[in-house]
């Protein structure tokens, strides 16, 4: 005899979740109807996700902060280049008539 292989949606896992945080494990597991070490999987992995979320954030910071500073180095970059071929371009006009 096969066992039917119950199927949660996202939304039931992170409702089950919350109440674990409340509840504790066992009494979520016994009042849901699901297995403990079900529960402790789903709690590990949006954990898991979580962190990783704010790790991203950090490093999408991080990013962020990297380039405005290229970016300001290259304008002042930009700026100098302009300075310096109007500087040079009025050397090479040829004498006016």
């Amino acid at each position: 005899m096969t066992k039917k292989k119950n199927v949660y949606t996202a939304e039931f896992k992170a409702e089950a979740v919350k109440m674990t945080k409340d509840q504790g494990v066992a009494k979520t597991a016994v009042d849901l109807g699901v297995s403990p070490i079900s529960l402790r999987n789903w709690l590990k992995k949006i954990e898991l996700n979580n962190s990783s979320k704010s790790t991203s954030l950090n490093d999408a910071q991080k990013e962020i902060k990297r380039l405005q500073k290229e970016n300001q180095y290259l304008k002042k970059i930009n700026e100098v280049l302009k300075k310096s071929t109007a500087i040079f371009s009025q050397g090479e006009l040829p004498p006016s008539k």
